[in-house]
């Protein structure tokens, strides 16, 4: 990936606390993030059998290589309209060539696309379904393919990993009745950190035990067409967390780990192909969240990935600017963020000092600017892993507060927005601290 950027991070009070790094790539407008490519070389058409003679001058087979095809990007889902809430305006991101590293490569695979179509054949691409964790040497990993869809989540059901006898699977669950409804993973690993795509029709998570182990892996929302996300290792990502999903274009925010061991917040394809790396301060990154408009990314930010979290920044979705640091992680750890879906809050989770060990951790909002910062329904034991409603009037969240001394008897919280009308929704074991996936992230 090359070396980290070391940004300069602007405060809500105006401060500056790093030096600025090299020059990232310059940009001149908020468009849409699209992919760009150079255009391959003219190929030359099979020959033409010699015409037949008539009454009229024989027609003659052009001379010049016919152009090469147009090939358009794939439009994105579209977001479905909320219910109370009013949805924000989206605003595109700006265009941003993504990056390649092996230019000769694709110019014989588009070349020999041409060829191909050309001669009325048809053609046949798929990744190369390697599982070793290996960084690759190219960027882009696999041709461009459509995500595994199924009928809509219904806006009342959210996905919540479940323990049962060890073995951590992803469930469907009715946040009205609490009831637990369908199991969508059925592998002998950890399946959790769930995403789902903004027209609810598919599924992002990560498989595996430990951080140095997972792959994200996706699926329609109904458990079809279970796969790898991407098909090759990414030299800039070897080891990626839970994705954000862009609330237009099928893109995603993740905070990854290179063969380095450097972190680094890029926006990817949902084929791997890296667009843009944002910049971020020179710490452990986790957990994004895109703004509903598309043009920033939230995240935590903290000096020790065993710190569970730290301070709250953004930064812009295409690559400029500097991060805006949000929260000073200084009165608690704060990890976790997730946007409103009208976008003018951020809730998330912060690990306050109570004399224990591992601290105690409460449901906070703000502005999202980072102004107004409040607890909601603040409880000795332990919540986390707060996630909106797609409408953006409740807030469902993980708590220990009924069985705070039972291991891993977790239960799902639902509340509304301003931290009323608190009550569980679950009474099932096997819940552990574990991130739901509600509304989009």
């Amino acid at each position: 990936m090359g070396a980290a950027r070391a940004s300069t991070i602007t405060l809500r009070t105006g401060t500056s606390v790093a030096d600025e790094g090299p020059d990232r790539a310059k940009v001149a407008s908020r468009g849409l993030l699209r992919r760009r490519s150079k255009p391959p070389k003219p190929v030359a058409p099979p020959p033409a059998s010699a015409p037949v003679p008539t009454p009229t001058p024989p027609h003659r087979p052009p001379t010049t290589p016919p152009p090469p095809e147009s090939f358009a990007p794939v439009p994105g889902p579209q977001v479905p309209s909320p219910g109370p809430v009013p949805p924000a305006t989206v605003v595109p991101l700006e265009s941003v060539q993504p990056k390649s590293k092996s230019k000769t490569i694709r110019l014989v695979a588009i070349a020999g696309v041409i060829a191909i179509a050309a001669t009325g054949g048809t053609i046949a691409l798929a990744g190369n379904g390697d599982d070793d964790p290996t960084p690759s040497t190219a960027t882009t990993t696999t041709a461009p393919t459509s995500l595994p869809r199924s009928a809509p989540l219904p806006p009342t059901s959210l996905i919540a990993p479940l323990d049962v006898g060890g073995n951590v699977d992803l469930y469907v669950f009715d946040t009205e009745t609490g009831a637990l409804g369908q199991r969508l993973t059925t592998g002998e690993g950890q399946e959790r950190a769930p995403t789902i795509s903004p027209d609810r029709e598919s599924l992002i998570y990560t498989d595996g035990a430990s951080g140095s182990e997972t792959t994200l892996r996706v699926m329609a929302v109904n458990g079809d067409d279970d796969r790898e996300l991407f098909g090759s290792p990414i030299d800039e990502c070897v080891v990626a967390g839970r994705p954000a999903w862009h609330p237009v274009e099928d893109l995603l925010a993740v905070a990854c780990i290179d063969d380095g061991g450097q972190y680094s917040l890029n926006v990817l394809t949902i084929n791997g192909e890296l667009l843009t790396s944002l910049p971020v301060p020179d710490l452990t990154i986790g957990e994004p969240t895109f703004s509903p408009d598309g043009t920033r990314v939230a995240y935590s930010a903290d000096e020790s990935a065993e710190a569970r979290g730290g301070a709250l920044y953004w930064s812009a979705a295409d690559g400029t600017g500097e991060p805006v640091q949000l929260t000073d992680g200084v009165a608690g750890l704060d990890s976790n963020p997730m946007w409103s879906p009208d976008g003018i809050e951020i809730a998330f989770h912060r690990r306050l000092d109570d004399g224990t060990s591992t601290g105690n951790s409460d449901i906070f909002v703000m502005n999202s600017d980072g102004s107004q910062l409040r607890p909601l329904a603040p409880d000795p034991a332990t919540d986390a892993h707060a996630t909106w409603s797609p409408d953006g009037s409740q807030i469902a969240f993980t708590s220990r507060r009924e069985r705070p001394d039972v291991t891993r008897n977790w239960e799902i919280w639902v509340m509304n927005r301003d931290g009323s009308n608190l009550r569980p929704i679950t009474n099932v074991d096997g819940f552990g601290n574990f991130a739901l996936a509600w509304g989009r992230r």
